[in-house]
């Protein structure tokens, strides 16, 4: 009988002994991939689609807990073509759910889940923001299996962990914009840097990719079909807008070859392919696009006689065809809205 139990009891020891190595090297993971992140090529969905309603085949089972959910935001890290984290946010007017994955050679090895509960609606007067509730699990994994994890009722029910498990592989698999992205880099001859986010509205159908030195490359794409196929008008495959010292030097429209396109523009039916934006003092221009930025560019400056901002007119061969000043607040718009043709 004693060796039975000291047999029972080392068993016992060694199994948690094992089960804190792996905690130990699961957070170390996890916090090694947040640390890395800046490295990263973040893949943005701000208008995520898992509605049962939907797909009642494939659907976020953890999205279904939250009442009435309104919107779901994803976002995919990956460090080069490896995929290392998602994490989603889950909003409803009574609750939000936040849940991170990390991975690891496409295994998932560490699940986060942070709910925040309501007292009333937020939309009520009854919320009150301190009566929020805050609940966090933790899920650690190996080769597909729960290890360990701080929800008692997971480690009970194994339906929890199986509704875990599909998820991220659902997460894993939807739309995957990486090759499609790299694509239209190498498409675009002239956008050649590192792309460090790529963000992308399902609703619009539309890919913006973000390099390292800030330019801006727009694309068209068919998440149901995963290809690069629509065009914008007049046969314009890509928009890019180049950018020099975070101020916006050029918008190019190109075509499915990444060649400069001439599109018809308004006045005296001109043939322009780039917009370019010569900036003649920038010390003043830094402060008005501050004061445009504090009313959010809802402001009029009147400036042009001030000469801040040159904007060119010029046709696919480069020639100037038109050049003109502008307000601060025109040049505001270009360079924080998006001008398609």
């Amino acid at each position: 009988m004693k060796i039975f139990i000291t047999t029972l009891l080392l068993s016992s020891f060694f199994l948690l002994n094992i089960q804190a190595q792996d905690i130990q090297q699961h957070d170390a993971r996890a916090k090694k991939i947040d640390l890395e992140r800046n490295g990263y090529t973040d893949v943005i969905f701000s208008d995520a689609d898992f509605y049962k309603e939907s797909d009642p085949k494939a659907y976020s089972k953890e999205g279904e807990s939250v009442y009435n959910l309104g919107m779901i935001h994803l976002s995919k890290h990956y460090k080069r073509h490896s995929l290392k984290k998602i994490a989603l946010k889950f909003s409803g007017p009574n609750s939000i759910l936040l849940s991170e994955y990390y991975f690891d050679s496409d295994q998932v090895f560490l699940v986060q889940k942070t709910r925040l509960t309501y007292n009333a609606s937020m939309h009520s007067d009854a919320y009150k923001k301190e009566e929020t509730d805050t609940t966090k699990h933790r899920y650690y994994f190996k080769e597909g299996s729960l290890v360990i994890s701080s929800d008692k009722k997971a480690m009970q029910d194994k339906s929890i962990v199986q509704d875990i498990l599909s998820d991220a592989t659902l997460y894993q698999k939807s739309s995957n914009i990486m090759e499609p992205a790299v694509y239209a880099v190498q498409k675009a001859t002239n956008f050649k840097e590192k792309i460090v986010d790529i963000d992308c509205q399902l609703s619009l159908s539309e890919v913006t990719l973000t390099d390292e030195n800030g330019d801006i490359l727009r694309f068209l794409y068919s998440f149901s079909e995963q290809i690069i196929g629509r065009l914008y008008p007049y046969e314009v495959a890509y928009l890019h807008n180049d950018f020099e010292d975070g101020f916006l030097r050029k918008i190019n429209y190109l075509d499915s070859k990444g060649q400069l396109k001439n599109i018809p523009y308004s006045e005296k039916k001109l043939e322009v392919a780039s917009l370019e934006f010569e900036l003649k003092n920038i010390d003043l221009l830094k402060q008005k696009l501050a004061d445009i930025d504090d009313q959010d560019g809802n402001i009029e400056t009147n400036d042009k006689k001030k000469k801040l901002v040159l904007k060119k007119y010029l046709s696919a061969t480069g020639e100037v065809v038109k050049q003109e000043y502008i307000d601060s607040d025109e040049y505001w718009k270009y360079q924080n809205l998006i001008y398609r043709p």
